[in-house]
């Protein structure tokens, strides 16, 4: 089978393309996943525990104030 050219540029452009949709929701993933399992080790009480960490998109907000940049960047 003939791999023609047409067929490895949509190829190309489909993966950068999902890749480019999939970004932002894995950087949340990771970032709850990482919240969630440091909350989970805890062996303090929450009464004396450091306060609770801010919800992926309060950190993102908070982020882009800090560092100036704006979203879609």
């Amino acid at each position: 089978m003939k791999i023609t050219f047409a067929r490895i540029s949509t190829a190309a452009i489909s993966a950068v393309l999902l890749g480019a949709c999939t970004t932002q929701e894995l950087s949340r993933n990771v970032y709850n996943g990482v919240k969630n399992r440091n909350e989970a080790l805890k062996s303090t009480p929450p009464d004396y525990s450091a306060p609770r960490a801010p919800g992926y998109d309060e950190y993102e907000r908070e982020r882009r104030a800090l560092s100036g940049s704006e979203p879609g960047k």
